[in-house]
């Protein structure tokens, strides 16, 4: 597939998730616009990556903090903003935080202190959602509500990350309950930390299959890839 293709392909796809965002929005009796679309590259070409940026997504994100460092650093892709999604190992931190302008999955103390003290040194403060594993399952990262509970005060005493908001994954192949479910509760937990002095106006959950239902129940940033890249990889 040439680049004109490719960027056919990729518009057009855009322009029907958009759409459904907007409808799902409408549903919730939100704004337009309220929803960030993150468009996941994870698995696309620089030049499909490159597309979706022209077409107007601009907020970008890898699961790899090594593949982002690269990425952010191609011509093609200049000017995205870049979220981590994926695992942030505290190793990786050194090398490739300069790159990352927003990252998702904030799982641990340790990750969170490690983050905040690479940023001081970069001179920056880093916008950050704490992961939460509300669905209990195993295979998933993040705090459990309990947990959360015990390490607040630690990530709040991190001077150089701003916390939006909370993020979390729903099961994979969940019913449409299942999902509600999730989502409410990780909306309902947010709440519960979200004070006058930090509001936590933001949540990261919602990706091509169930998006739709995330928006509904509160979602403020939409994880997207294959909706996005379906025919043009």
């Amino acid at each position: 597939m040439d680049s004109s293709d490719i960027s056919a392909v990729v518009s057009r796809n855009l322009d029907g998730v958009l759409a459904r965002v907007r409808r799902a929005e409408s549903r919730a009796g939100r704004p337009e616009g309220s929803v960030t679309l993150v468009g996941v590259t994870k698995t696309a070409s620089v030049p499909a990556a490159a597309a979706l940026l022209r077409a107007g997504c601009l907020h970008l994100g890898e699961n790899r903090p090594e593949q982002l460092a690269e990425r952010a650093a191609d011509p093609l892709l200049a000017g995205a903003v870049w979220h981590l999604i994926g695992t942030y190992q505290r190793r990786k931190v050194r090398d490739t935080l300069a790159h990352v302008d927003v990252l998702h999955a904030l799982d641990g103390t340790d990750l969170a202190t490690t983050v905040s003290q690479r940023a001081a040194a970069l001179g920056r403060t880093v916008t950050a959602f704490v992961q939460v594993n509300v669905s209990g399952e195993a295979s998933k990262q993040g705090f459990s509500p309990d947990a959360l509970d015990a390490a607040w005060p630690a990530l709040l005493a991190c001077a150089h990350l701003r916390i939006e908001g909370l993020m979390t994954m729903a099961p994979l192949d969940a019913d449409d309950a299942t999902l509600h479910r999730v989502f409410a509760d990780t909306r309902r937990l947010r709440d519960r930390f979200a004070t006058t002095e930090r509001p936590l106006p933001s949540l990261s959950m919602g990706m091509s299959g169930d998006f739709e239902i995330a928006i509904a129940e509160g979602a403020t940033h939409v994880r997207i890839g294959t909706a996005l890249f379906a025919d043009a990889r």
